[in-house]
């Protein structure tokens, strides 16, 4: 797995866990603050695909698969399954 990558992919990662958290707790609130909601979620998702094309790019694969974050949770339990193309080589 590629270092620089693999770094990159755990702080995309981990900020999208983050913001989708907050935006839920967000849509929770009262009613001036639920609007935050929805656009904080928007940005979690964008911040877990860029994660997730980290993570494929650096188990060797396209960063296109990184789609698969749209998908939240599943789609990087996905990608963790896939075999590292790096380690065989």
């Amino acid at each position: 797995m590629i270092a620089e990558k693999a770094t990159r992919a755990s702080i995309g990662v981990g900020i999208g866990v983050v913001l989708n958290v907050i935006g839920f707790l967000l849509l929770s609130a009262a009613d001036p603050v639920r609007l935050l909601g929805p656009i904080v979620i928007v940005l979690s998702i964008v911040a877990l695909v860029w994660g997730c094309a980290n993570y494929a790019e650096a188990k060797g694969y396209t960063k296109w698969l990184g789609a698969l974050g749209v998908a939240g949770l599943l789609g990087l339990v996905v990608l963790a399954l896939l075999p590292d193309r790096h380690s065989q080589a």
